[in-house]
This record gives structure tokens, sequence and C-alpha cells, in this order.
């Protein structure tokens, strides 16, 4: 089932962006707006990237970004390819940690450790990604940015994110599972490097990725 994100989420975007406005005036992280993907499928395959990239030119803008085969951002051309080959055709769904739009995760990160404050904007977006991701009930996930794994599992990299997510390894399937009391409990996830882009993995590595991702599907 198709479920509209932007009718969901459209409200408590905007107040979190409201309310950072008055504290980060002058952080363009912030004053660059947000960028949500649209639309989520139920019971599907979940690809999650970090965070939403700009262009030179682009201006700051609040939307949801609307996904579909005929038009879409170049960067996502790769993620549509993945998705097929794991067996899904348009009905996976994209969502990132956070919504503020950058083209380098360094300033997400030196803006975290220079303010506090700051960090506690991130946790704040990080909150509505797992809303998003309960909403989905996704049958599996793939983590696909090494620091989006570090603000998505408990105690790594002493982030200290009470909100993220307890996983287990499963040496039956060969991959983790979230361990939690809620819709998300038993998903499988997949953690990876980044599917496209200057440091996106290699042939081999994706190919295996796909494979296993089906293996598990199967089950």
């Amino acid at each position: 089932m198709k479920i509209s994100v932007e009718n969901c989420f459209k409200q408590k975007y905007d107040d979190l962006w409201t309310g950072a406005a008055k504290k980060f005036s002058h952080c363009e992280l912030v004053s660059n707006g947000y960028d949500v993907v649209d639309h989520i499928y139920e019971n599907s395959m979940m690809i999650v990237g970090l965070n939403p990239s700009i262009g030179k030119n682009d201006k700051p803008q609040k939307f949801f970004e609307k996904l579909n085969s005929n038009s879409y951002p170049r960067y996502y051309r790769t993620i549509f390819d993945f998705a097929y080959e794991c067996g899904f055709d348009m009905n996976f769904s994209y969502a990132d940690i956070f919504a503020m739009r950058c083209s380098s995760q360094k300033h997400i990160l030196n803006a975290i450790k220079e303010n506090q404050q700051f960090k506690v904007f991130c946790i704040e977006q990080f909150c509505l990604f797992k809303e998003i991701l309960l909403l989905a009930k996704p049958s599996v996930i793939v983590v696909a940015n090494s620091y989006a794994k570090q603000w998505f599992v408990k105690g790594e990299d002493c982030l200290n994110n009470k909100h993220a997510f307890t996983i287990e390894k499963d040496d039956e399937i060969g991959t983790y599972r979230i361990k939690e009391d809620s819709a998300l409990n038993n998903v499988p996830v997949f953690f990876s490097g980044m599917l496209s882009g200057q440091h996106s993995l290699d042939l081999g590595s994706r190919e295996r990725l796909v494979w296993h991702i089906k293996r598990i599907l199967k089950r």
C-alpha cells in the first residue's frame, strides 16, 4: 500500500524547521530548508540514506520530493536500479535520517560537534524518520551510509541517540535484525556503503548484497 508522507508529516517538519530557524538563524543546514520523499510503500524494502543533497544553484526550499519512473533526480537512478535488481519495481521505499539539505556530510558532523543544541535538532529529525519507518513496516531495511548506521544503531560511536534501534546478529540469515517492541521487531537490516556516488559499492559487493537480500526475502 502506498502511503503519503507529506499528508502525514508536513506539519511536523514545518513545526520543527520553524523552531530551528529561531535557534540557528545563520545556519545553512537549516536555512536551506528540508527535502523529504513524498511517499513510502508498506511492507516493502526500505533504503535508508543520511540526508538529501543540494546543488550550487538550488534555492532554499521546503518540499516533499516526488519520485517516479519518469522523473527523479540523477542521484536516485542507481537507487531505482538497485531496488529493481532486488525484485522491487517502483514499490520500494526510501527515507533519509535527516531532512536537511546538504552537499557534504562533513558539514553535519562539524555542526554536531560544535553545538549540542544542533545535535538535539538532529535527534528530532531522527525521531520523525523513525515514525516514517514504523509507518512503512518494511520487510527489509538497507542502511546505505556508514554515518547513517551510527545514528541507526543504539550505542554506536557514542552518539547517545536513545531513540536508535537495538539490533542483534542473526547467524541463520547472516545479517542483523531489529529487536524492540514495535512493528519493526525482527525486521532484517543490512548495513552497506553508498549505492551511488564517488564512494559507492564496487560491483562485486553490490551483487552479493542483492543476492543476500533476495535470498532472505524468499524465506
